[in-house]
C-alpha cells in the first residue's frame, strides 16, 4: 500500500474514534480492551466467529477512503 493510501486509512480510523473515549481513564480503557480481545479470541477459537478475510477488510477500507 502506498503511503497516501495508508494515511487515508489512518485518517478514517482516527475520525471513527468517539470523543467519548476521552471520558474514561487509561486503566478503564485497557481493561475494556483486554476483556473484548479475550472474548474475540474465544469466539474465533471456538469457531463461533470465523472472522473476515484480510482481502475483504482492505476492500472495505479502500471504499471508505474513496468517499
Amino acid at each position: 500500500m502506498s503511503e497516501s493510501e495508508r494515511m487515508n486509512i489512518a485518517s478514517v480510523l482516527l475520525k471513527s474514534i468517539s470523543k467519548e473515549s476521552d471520558v474514561v481513564s487509561q486503566e478503564e480503557w485497557d481493561e475494556a480492551w483486554e476483556k473484548e480481545l479475550k472474548k474475540r479470541i474465544k469466539e474465533m477459537e471456538s469457531g463461533e466467529d470465523p472472522g473476515v478475510p484480510l482481502e475483504v477488510i482492505w476492500e472495505d477500507l479502500r471504499k471508505l477512503t474513496d468517499k
